[in-house]
C-alpha cells in the first residue's frame, strides 16, 4: 500500500512569508524595488507621508539634509510638529513593528510608520 501524503490544509499563493513580502514590495514599487538602496526607499516613504499630509490640508516642509533631527515639519493652526518617518512591517500576529528609540522620540513629536503596502500609521495620531 502506498504511503498517504499529507494534504495541505490551506492553499497558499506564496511559499513563505518572505516571498509574500517580496511580492508586496514588487507590486508597490515595481520589479526593481529590491535593487533600491535603503536611502532611496526611505525617501520614497517620506514622499508618501508628504502626499498624505498635504491631502489632509497640512502645510508640509521636508528636510534638505539627511542628517536633520527630523524628516518633516508640519504646520497646523499655527503650531509646528516634527515628524520622523520609518519603515514598518506587520508581525505574524498583526501588530505593527518599527524602531523608534528614546533618542528619536526626543527629536520628533510624531512617528509616521509606513508599511510596504502604503498604509501609514501616525503615533500619536495626528489630531489637529
Amino acid at each position: 500500500m502506498p504511503p498517504i501524503k499529507n494534504k495541505p490544509t490551506a492553499i497558499r499563493k506564496y511559499c513563505s512569508l518572505a516571498c509574500t513580502r517580496a511580492s508586496e514590495l514588487q507590486k508597490r514599487y515595481g520589479p526593481d524595488y529590491k535593487f533600491l538602496t535603503r536611502t532611496v526607499r526611505g525617501a520614497v516613504s517620506e514622499l508618501i507621508v508628504c502626499a498624505d499630509l498635504l491631502a489632509r490640508g497640512y502645510e508640509v516642509f521636508r528636510a534638505q539634509s539627511p542628517t536633520c533631527s527630523c524628516d518633516l515639519v508640519v504646520q497646523a493652526n499655527g503650531r509646528l510638529f516634527r515628524i520622523e518617518v520609518r519603515s514598518a512591517t506587520r508581525n505574524l500576529n498583526g501588530t505593527l513593528a518599527y524602531t523608534w528609540s528614546v533618542h528619536d522620540q526626543s527629536r520628533s513629536d510624531i512617528l509616521a510608520a509606513v508599511e510596504p503596502d502604503g498604509r501609514i500609521t501616525y503615533v500619536p495620531e495626528i489630531d489637529v
